[in-house]
């Protein structure tokens, strides 16, 4: 038999800062910023891909997994076309792997299963993929049309795997650099370029790095040019346009031209951008992620952020909603699991830039439970998004959208607890802004079981709408260490009556606040006894 359960939205409350529903992200790939062939950027969280341009302006949101709860996301890498990889992990009754192709359009293309959860990897010319294991020493080279897989062997932790025009494999190690053909073979290996990182430069050759060293290779790998730039630890480093850049790890982006010739470098700011962790190149700059935000920099390190793209969330109607027991995946260790679901939730965003919005996202964070699984465990639910896209909000106006199918899970059923509950925008960059405070609409949410408010003391407040002058009412039974406050719609406490003994019936006098729509809550011990909303009409 279902169960049924009351949900109560409290009220507003004022949380524009950083917070435990921070867009935290939990995996190493998620957060990381990617360039296609196509000059189309992309982030993974953990269901999906956010699409922008050069912008940082979302342009798609892609669902990336199925329904199936155990699946989660290991490594990317690019095939050929602009097409994408996704490898992932999933399990059933025993673990399995696989990899996803997407083609440029973001169209799901193919899902073929492999023996292990791919980490790096690359495509040949024919479809043949080349991927390996992070932390193992063998390339596997696989064919996914008649499923044959060869395994090459290096003796050596593998970093990365690139394949070049000609089809050469080369794998990246500890011990150097190994170059294989397309079947496997062995063409060279050169145990003295053991590399951290090692790009291909687009008018052909290689820039390697190692320690304080930048190195300059020929298409073929002989050495061309050495240059000593920083003895800061490496995170990233790309190559294109031109130019070879690195990011270290205390937020420095070191920036040379195709003949490893210093150009410029310059800090990235900490104090509204911390710890940036990887970055893809522009055409006039670089995109730079710290792996929960990005952030645009030109080529001399200024600031490309301006107000022109910006939204936020500043109203939230969840509307009708249902708590039941959910039966339609099953979850080792737990007999049952709660979904509190809102069908059609609004919202409503602002535009407060200067150009018009055509697509968007909103996500929210909800506390995540873990789900243990052989070795392996699932955090259920986390960050949640929804994509917004043919929509169009000019400057200065305000639209509401709808979120279809909106859930929240739970272990046990609700008791009464308080829930932090906020909503942000994804566009223009994850709430890293010029100001931020404007993106994100927080409130507390109270989920309770239907006995639990009927067995608890009746609230009465009256006349509702007065003019600042009212009643509470509680009940006949006493309450104890009562706590009745009032906040305005921004979240901000305007009155707070406390009482140790509340028997009967309490003026309140308000009448110096201005009209406008208030709301309330009532505690006792620590436990909510009700909450809802007053007008104060003068």
């Amino acid at each position: 038999m279902k169960k049924l359960f009351f949900f109560l939205p409290a009220f507003l409350f004022p949380h524009f800062i950083f917070s435990q529903n921070e867009l935290v992200l939990f995996n190493v790939w998620e957060g990381e910023v990617f360039k296609k062939s196509s000059n189309e950027f992309f982030c993974v969280n953990s269901t999906d891909f956010f699409v922008f341009d050069e912008n940082i302006v979302t342009t798609n949101q892609v669902y990336a997994y199925s329904n199936s709860f155990f699946e989660h996301l290991n490594g990317i890498f690019h095939g050929r076309d602009t097409s994408v990889f996704i490898s992932t992990v999933y399990g059933s009754d025993l673990l399995s792997f696989k990899l996803t192709k997407y083609d440029k359009g973001w169209n799901l293309v193919d899902e073929m299963y492999i023996d292990y959860a791919a980490k790096y990897g690359a495509e040949l010319s024919d479809g043949t993929i080349v991927f390996n294991e992070e932390f193992g020493s063998a390339i596997t080279i696989f064919d996914p049309i008649d499923e044959e897989t060869l395994n090459v062997e290096t003796g050596a932790e593998i970093r990365a795997t690139h394949v070049t025009e000609g089809d050469s494999i080369i794998g990246v190690s500890n011990n150097g650099l190994f170059i294989f053909s397309a079947i496997g073979d062995t063409i060279a290996i050169f145990p003295s370029f053991n590399f951290e990182h090692i790009i291909p430069k687009k008018n052909a050759g290689w820039a390697g790095q190692k320690a304080d060293s930048l190195f300059l290779l020929s298409p073929d790998f002989d050495l061309l040019e050495t240059v000593y730039f920083s003895d800061a630890v490496t995170i990233d480093m790309e190559a294109g346009y031109d130019k070879v850049v690195l990011l270290t790890n205390d937020s420095t982006v070191h920036i040379f031209n195709d003949l490893l010739l210093f150009e410029n470098n310059f800090k990235i700011n900490s104090n509204n951008f911390p710890e940036p962790s990887n970055f893809e190149l522009t055409e006039n700059g670089l995109i730079v992620s710290n792996g929960t935000a990005f952030k645009k920099f030109q080529w001399d390190g200024t600031d490309l952020y301006t107000e022109n793209n910006d939204i936020g969330v500043v109203g939230v109607e969840l509307g009708d909603y249902i708590l039941e027991e959910y039966t339609a995946l099953t979850f080792p260790n737990y007999d049952t699991i709660f979904r509190l679901r809102y069908t059609n939730p609004v919202f409503t965003v602002h535009n407060y830039g200067e150009t018009a919005i055509k697509s968007f996202g909103i996500s929210t964070s909800f506390p995540a439970f873990y789900v243990g699984f052989y070795n392996y465990y699932e955090q259920y639910n986390g960050i949640l998004n929804q994509f917004f896209s043919n929509v169009s909000i000019a400057p200065g106006e305000e639209k509401e959208v709808v979120w279809s199918n909106l859930g929240f899970y739970f272990r046990n059923p609700p008791n009464g607890e308080i829930y932090d509950q906020c909503f942000w925008t994804t566009r223009p960059n994850l709430r890293i802004d010029d100001n931020y405070g404007n993106d994100k609409y927080c409130y507390e949410m109270v989920v309770a079981t239907k006995e639990q408010f009927e067995n608890n003391i009746a609230v009465s407040v009256f006349p509702n709408p007065s003019n600042g002058v009212f009643k509470i009412s509680v009940g006949e039974a006493q309450a104890r260490n009562v706590e009745w406050i009032l906040y305005d719609q921004f979240g901000r406490e305007q009155y707070n009556l406390s009482i140790n003994n509340w028997q009967h019936e309490y003026e309140v006098l308000v009448n110096y606040l201005p009209t406008g729509i208030y709301f309330w809550k009532i505690k006792s011990e620590g436990k909510i006894l009700d909450n809802g909303r007053l007008i104060i009409q003068h």
